[in-house]
């Protein structure tokens, strides 16, 4: 006689689990192929933009720079608040070795209380040297690195090493300074003066700097400054640096 098999009352859970695989072994091919297509959350590609790498700068957050003399060899650079912030003074020739200075020309960029910030020692050959603070003169190319062939791009580092790039270095362009590992937008970009009557009177030449940049506000300057002396002598042929005073012809 054949013996009978214990009836199994089923819980609630197995119940559950029962039904789920009765569904499951009933989904046709084509709805297991949709099922195993549908993405999740986790499989979605993430888009790296420039707003997820940096969050939007306001216009509060901008500092701009206005220059009293468009000239970057003599000139007032003042803050926001119209407060005096920088000046670039420039002593040429025989000047330089009355005051028992370096050989050549100098441009000095200063802060309003009269300190040093970096000066620029060149000649019209191109024997450019560079002084930071009371450091003394290196050649110009070891701390402002211009990349070969004619390139528009001249690289630099802060004291925490790290990397920053001035492009637009070339006659008829607009220096734009760049922090590669930080956007792809300029964190400093220069505007330039206008003759046209705007509200206020003339439009000044302005250095405009993002919060990045205000972390190295000095070395931006300085480095504007004396890249764009060189930028300008280029695009003029040396014809109208002119003395100590005089102005440049703006772009």
């Amino acid at each position: 006689m054949k013996s009978l098999r214990p009836l199994h009352i089923f819980t609630h859970d197995e119940k559950d689990q029962d039904h789920q695989q009765h569904q499951f072994h009933h989904t046709s091919p084509t709805n297991l192929s949709v099922i195993a297509q549908t993405p999740t959350t986790a499989d979605l590609p993430k888009v790296m933009s420039e707003e997820t790498l940096v969050s939007p700068i306001s216009e509060s957050q901008k500092m701009v720079l206005k220059f009293y003399h468009d000239n970057p060899l003599n000139t007032s650079i003042s803050g926001p608040d119209d407060a005096l912030l920088y000046r670039v003074t420039t002593t040429f020739g025989n000047e330089t070795k009355a005051l028992s200075m370096e050989t050549g020309t100098v441009t000095t960029v200063e802060k309003f209380d009269g300190e040093i910030v970096a000066r620029l020692i060149w000649t019209e050959l191109g024997y450019d040297k560079l002084a930071v603070g009371e450091e003394k003169a290196v050649r110009l190319g070891k701390v402002l690195h211009t990349s070969p062939f004619f390139s528009e791009t001249v690289s630099f580092k802060d004291d925490k090493g790290r990397r920053y790039e001035w492009r637009g270095n070339r006659p008829g362009l607009l220096l734009r300074l760049y922090a590669p590992d930080y956007s792809m937008k300029p964190i400093a970009y220069f505007s330039r003066s206008r003759s046209e009557q705007v509200a206020g009177g003339p439009k000044l030449a302005s250095l405009t700097v993002l919060p990045r940049g205000q972390e190295i506000l000095d070395l931006v300057v300085w480095s504007f400054c004396f890249l764009e002396k060189g930028r300008r002598a280029a695009e003029n042929k040396y014809g109208n640096i002119g003395k100590a005073g005089g102005l440049m012809s703006p772009f």
